[in-house]
């Protein structure tokens, strides 16, 4: 059994800018959280964290369309992994927002990596 050990985070919506929208404060304030508690990483604020949130060394996030979620998942592809954790919309407050983003995943993304 292969696991992907990596924690991986991601938000479905309608456009990379309404994922961001929805997960920006939380993803602020949980690298907050870590970074006062020994990472001493500077963390940027809400609205800037967008645009640089891949720079940072945080964990795996794939944020935006299913397209860009679909995109960033198939790095996993033909790794051989029989799980795979991925925290879809975890950090969103939102529960309507929550369960469309995973109502989409399970829809539109989670039958083709059932085939991989």
């Amino acid at each position: 059994m292969r696991i992907a050990s990596v924690p991986i985070y991601g938000h479905i919506a309608a456009s990379k800018e309404a994922a961001w929208d929805d997960y920006e404060e939380a993803q602020y304030h949980k690298l907050r959280f870590y970074s006062e508690r020994g990472r001493g990483t500077v963390i940027p604020p809400v609205g800037e964290l967008r645009h640089v949130n891949d720079q940072m060394d945080t964990q795996a996030l794939l944020i935006g369309t299913v397209d860009d979620v679909a995109r960033g998942l198939q790095a996993y592809r033909g790794k051989g992994l029989t799980h795979l954790s991925f925290g879809l919309s975890t950090y969103v407050p939102d529960p309507v927002k929550k369960r469309r983003s995973m109502e989409v995943f399970a829809k539109e993304l989670l039958p083709e990596m059932k085939t991989w």
